[in-house]
This record gives structure tokens, C-alpha cells and sequence, in this order.
């Protein structure tokens, strides 16, 4: 699941070796807490940001270099999410450093790395589990951000790294929610006209 981005990235060939970065105003955001644990007021996961808060639009929106330099944004008084889809020849783990700063990193939908409480910034070794084809990978930072030491775009196995590969932009998002409006009222349609003759059937 993700989020539809701005009409004006719609040329795939620039998100090349490329994530996809969007900034939202923290101040427009539910309750952040994951959970009834006080200690968790400071974090943020996948199910906060895309269910909780999906109807907020980003107050700014760019493509960074997959470099730890360029990962590292300002995410002061925002929160920050990145995406970027990762195409490998087979499955393949790497075991990598990140430098983070109150964020969440996640494979495929699936968590691999939250912030500890005791810990929200530091650096920490994870091991990534990537399927062969075309992966997902999301962050989500609470003012912060996180970056890798190494280059994903770079490793032998992947074949292609690309940030807009898959990523609906506002305009298809609404073409495919107008569509999906089409296909239930002609369903119904259907339905109906069915329905009416079969009546005339069993009135003969």
C-alpha cells in the first residue's frame, strides 16, 4: 500500500537509483501513539501513517540520490516518508548499518526495524530480506530521517532500483477510483436486468 504522489512525477525514467520523499506537517497528525504504552508517543509505524492520517496531502515532495548523504533530509517539525522499489535477480540478505533518527524502515510491508524508546536516534546493524523480483522498502521518520551505509541500488543482485517504477500518481489514483465506481454501477446493472429477466421468465 501506498500513497498517491504529485502529477508532476510521472516521467518513471528519473526515478532512477532514485527514493521518492515526501514531507507532512506533524502538526496535522492524529495521535501517534502505537499502542497503549506511553513510551511510544515519539514513533511512528506504517498502520499511523498510510490508515490513521492517509487523507493529509504532503507540504513538500522530491527525488533524493540513493546516497547516505542525500538520505539524511531535515525532518525537523515534520514527518518524513521515503519509498523506493528495489528489483533483485534472486532473493537476496544484506546485512547493512543505518543511521537513524526516530523512524521505522519496512520490506514488503513487513517491519524490519523500529527506534527503540530507550534508543529514538542512533546507529544499529539490520539484515534485510529481499525477494527475487520487485521489492518494496518504506520509512517512515518522526522528524528525523534514516539512512543506509550502503548503497541498495549498488549490490550485485539488484538489477534495477527505481523510486516511481510502481507508484500511482493523484491523477491515475483518481482514474482507477472512478473506474472502480464504473465497474460496481455496471455490476449493477447487470444484476438488475438479470434480475428482471428471470422474473419475466418464471411470470410466463
Amino acid at each position: 500500500m501506498t500513497r498517491s504522489i504529485s502529477d508532476r512525477f510521472q516521467n518513471v525514467e528519473e526515478g532512477y537509483d532514485k527514493w521518492y520523499v515526501s514531507f507532512y506537517d506533524k502538526s496535522q497528525f492524529k495521535d501517534t501513539k502505537l499502542d497503549d504504552d506511553m513510551d511510544d508517543r515519539e514513533r511512528f509505524d506504517l498502520g499511523v501513517f498510510l490508515l490513521d492520517n492517509s487523507s493529509l496531502n504532503p507540504i513538500d515532495e522530491k527525488l533524493i540520490d540513493d546516497t547516505p548523504a542525500s538520505m539524511r533530509v531535515d525532518g525537523r517539525g515534520k514527518v518524513v516518508y521515503y519509498l523506493a522499489f528495489a528489483k533483485f535477480s534472486r532473493a537476496t540478505v544484506i546485512n547493512t548499518q543505518i543511521n537513524y533518527n526516530k523512524a521505522s524502515l519496512y520490506i514488503n510491508g513487513i517491519q524490519v526495524f523500529i527506534a527503540p524508546q530507550q534508543a529514538l536516534i542512533g546507529t544499529t546493524n539490520v539484515i534485510l530480506n529481499f525477494s527475487a523480483g520487485w521489492n518494496m522498502i518504506e520509512i517512515i521518520s518522526n522528524e528525523g530521517n534514516l539512512s543506509f551505509n550502503t548503497k541498495i541500488s549498488k549490490h550485485e543482485n539488484c538489477e534495477q532500483f527505481n523510486c516511481l517504477v510502481a507508484v500511482p500518481t493523484q491523477h491515475s489514483a483518481k482514474i482507477r477510483e472512478q473506474g472502480a465506481y464504473l465497474n460496481i454501477y455496471l455490476d449493477k446493472i447487470v444484476s438488475e436486468v438479470f434480475d428482471s429477466y428471470m422474473e419475466d421468465i418464471y411470470d410466463d
